[in-house]
C-alpha cells in the first residue's frame, strides 16, 4: 500500500474512485511481479551462461586432454611400427648373414674333403713296389693337416649345417685318423689300406649330399 502513494505521489496521480485505486494497486503489483519474474529469469540466465561457460571450459580442457592423448597414443604407435620394423630388418639381416656363413662352411667343408680325398687316395695307390718312405711320411703329414683343418671346418659349421651332415664328417675324420697306416711286416713297412676304399667312398657320398651353395 505504501509503494502504491510512493508511486502515486511521485508521478501526481490522483484517485476519482476506489476502483481507480484498486486498478493502480493491481497495475503496481502485475509490474512487480513482472519485475521479479523477470529478476529471477534474469539471474537464472546468468547462471546458466555461467555453466554454460564453465562447461564449455571442461569441454575444450577435455577435448584437449583426449586429443592430447591421442597424439601420445599415434606417437606410441609410430614408435612401435618403427620398433618392428628394425626388428624385421635385424632377423632378415640376421638370416641374410647365417645363410651367408652356411654357405661358406659348406663350402669350406667341400675343399677340405677333397683334400683329404686326394691324400687317402695317394696313400691307396702306392703298393709295396713303389713304397717310398719319404714320399709317404710326407703324404701323410699333409693328410693330417687336411684332416685338423677338417676338424675346424665342423667345429666352425656347428649350428649352420645340418646335424646328420656333422655326424658323418666326424666318422669320416675318426676312420681316416688311422687309416691307412703303416705297419711292419718281417721287417720292412708297408701301408695298410684295407679301410682305404670304404673312406673314400663315404667322402665321395657325403660331397654329393652338402647342400650347393651360390658362394
Amino acid at each position: 500500500m505504501a509503494t502504491i502513494h510512493l508511486i502515486s505521489s511521485t508521478f501526481n496521480i490522483q484517485y476519482r474512485t476506489e476502483n481507480d485505486f484498486m486498478n493502480w494497486a493491481a497495475v503496481v503489483i502485475e509490474i512487480g511481479v513482472a519485475a521479479f519474474i523477470s529478476g529471477v529469469v534474469l539471474l537464472y540466465d546468468r547462471k546458466h551462461k555461467r555453466e554454460s561457460r564453465i562447461q564449455q571450459e571442461k569441454m575444450s580442457k577435455l577435448l584437449q586432454e583426449t586429443k592430447n592423448q591421442q597424439d601420445e597414443i599415434t606417437k606410441l604407435l609410430k614408435r612401435i611400427e618403427d620398433i618392428e620394423i628394425n626388428q624385421q630388418e635385424f632377423i632378415e639381416n640376421e638370416k641374410q648373414f647365417k645363410e651367408s656363413n652356411r654357405g661358406v662352411s659348406i663350402n669350406r667343408l667341400r675343399s677340405d674333403l677333397s683334400n683329404l680325398h686326394t691324400m687317402i687316395n695317394a696313400l691307396s695307390q702306392t703298393n709295396d713296389e713303389n713304397f717310398n718312405q719319404h714320399n709317404v711320411k710326407v703324404i701323410f703329414e699333409i693328410k693330417d693337416k687336411a684332416l685338423e683343418q677338417l676338424e675346424q671346418s665342423v667345429s666352425q659349421s656347428i649350428n649352420l649345417i645340418e646335424q646328420r651332415y656333422l655326424d658323418r664328417l666326424s666318422s669320416i675324420i675318426r676312420l681316416a685318423r688311422n687309416n691307412p697306416k703303416i705297419i711292419t711286416v718281417e721287417g720292412k713297412e708297408k701301408l695298410e689300406k684295407a679301410n682305404c676304399v670304404g673312406i673314400l667312398y663315404e667322402i665321395v657320398e657325403l660331397l654329393k649330399e652338402l647342400p650347393n651353395t651360390p658362394i
